[in-house]
């Protein structure tokens, strides 16, 4: 559908919701930043100060978030800057698990239909998202990487859903992070002779190395791996 168009769209979202997916995906982003070790105290304080802005963002839209989530000091020095970055990794992963939403089908409804329907390429019926507009030019990105980054923001909250629906546990002596658990979901799904499309992890992976840890575009063929896995996912946690 042509941009501009005056067709009417009957997609049921909160726009509140639709603002904290985009937000989980600059949450993911800030969270991955943390993984390596801080090399000075400027760099934890600059850190502490994003955290601190982005819950900030939070609370405006949910305010019970301040119920079990709260700033981190910006005073950082040498000595305690190891410290405040170990505080500001949990609670990145804190307000990511906080973030996972009621309106997880309606979303995906409403992402399915734009998808279907060609008229993804743009943002503009929806306020709410444009308002992000003048951070992702000012950090270079681009609204198909904000789609594709919210998608696979979706692909990371129905494995987590995935692995505690199915009660899966890690293997002892091993990481416990997304892709471990999407492996175990995976090797869950072939014993229950559901097993998921074979080349799905792998995509998966480089989707998200792309869009997530280097902030480009995926191809088209990519946009639509991760929509068909991110469908796929749904269905598997849902049955």
């Amino acid at each position: 559908m042509p941009i501009g168009s005056t067709r009417s769209w009957n997609l049921t979202i909160n726009p509140a919701d639709a603002q904290k997916f985009a937000l989980m995906s600059m949450i993911q982003a800030f969270a991955k930043s943390l993984e390596s070790e801080p090399q000075s105290a400027d760099e934890t304080r600059y850190n502490a100060k994003r955290y601190n802005q982005l819950l900030s963002t939070l609370t405006s839209l949910d305010a019970q978030v301040a119920r079990v989530l709260s700033p981190v000091q910006e005073t950082v020095t040498p000595s305690n800057m190891r410290w405040i970055h170990g505080e500001l990794r949990m609670r990145a992963a804190a307000m990511g698990t906080y973030m996972i939403p009621n309106a997880l089908p309606s979303f995906l409804q409403m992402f399915s239909s734009l998808s279907s329907s060609g008229f993804i390429q743009t943002m503009s019926p929806f306020p709410v998202l444009s308002e992000l507009k003048p951070i992702l030019d000012g950090l270079g990105l681009s609204e198909k990487w904000w789609q594709a980054a919210v998608s696979l923001s979706l692909v990371e909250l129905l494995v987590y859903k995935g692995v505690e629906r199915f009660n899966l546990k890690p293997t002892p002596g091993h990481n416990w992070d997304f892709y471990a658990k999407l492996g175990k979901l995976a090797e869950y799904r072939k014993r229950q002779a559901q097993p998921f499309d074979e080349p799905m992890i792998g995509a998966l992976k480089g989707a998200r190395n792309i869009v997530i840890h280097s902030g480009k575009e995926p191809t088209e063929n990519g946009q639509r791996d991760i929509m068909k896995y991110l469908k796929e996912l749904h269905r598997a946690i849902s049955q």
